[in-house]
């Protein structure tokens, strides 16, 4: 959140932070942010990556994903999910079961990418759609060499395979 033109601050809520490694996970995952994001806006319809990279950043033990996976089983299995990989932002009166089912479902997207093409690779797809505002489908063709709707379709059946345990 810039205060200030030229700068990108984090506030914190003391209220949030509930344990020195709950603060560790929130400092990392939003100092992702300042980092991947270097002061640009994001543009509409990218809730899914620039939180899934955040997440992801800050997920080199595992213990997000052991946190959120119990959420994004619950949301699969209910049917509120989509199938797409392209979640919404939570909505502000949604649940929060809702909110990191759908954080769950970005950093299971955002793996998925990293996995399968590389850290490099998704970092550069990560730069193209949400820095200099390509398409997911420009920046698809451009990084992965395949078209959006084809590494989408991949990363929510990785998404579905996480959910319910079996294999994409």
């Amino acid at each position: 959140m810039p205060l200030q033109p030229g700068a990108t601050d984090v506030i914190l809520d003391v209220h949030d932070v509930r344990s020195a490694a709950g603060a560790t996970l929130l400092l990392t995952h939003e100092f992702a942010h300042v980092v991947t994001l270097n002061g640009v806006a994001p543009p509409a319809g990218t809730f899914w990556l620039t939180e899934g990279i955040a997440e992801y950043i800050a997920d080199g033990d595992g213990a997000i994903l052991r946190q959120d996976l119990p959420s994004v089983r619950t949301y699969v299995a209910s049917g509120r999910w989509d199938g797409t990989v392209n979640q919404a932002r939570p909505a502000k009166d949604g649940t929060l079961d809702d909110a990191i089912a759908r954080y769950g479902i970005a950093l299971l997207a955002v793996r998925y990418l990293a996995q399968r093409h590389g850290e490099a690779k998704l970092l550069a797809f990560f730069t193209e759609v949400v820095r200099r505002h390509q398409t997911l489908d420009a920046a698809a063709r451009s990084v992965f060499g395949a078209d959006w709707p084809a590494v989408s379709k991949d990363a929510a059946a990785a998404v579905r395979a996480a959910a319910t345990g079996q294999p994409a």
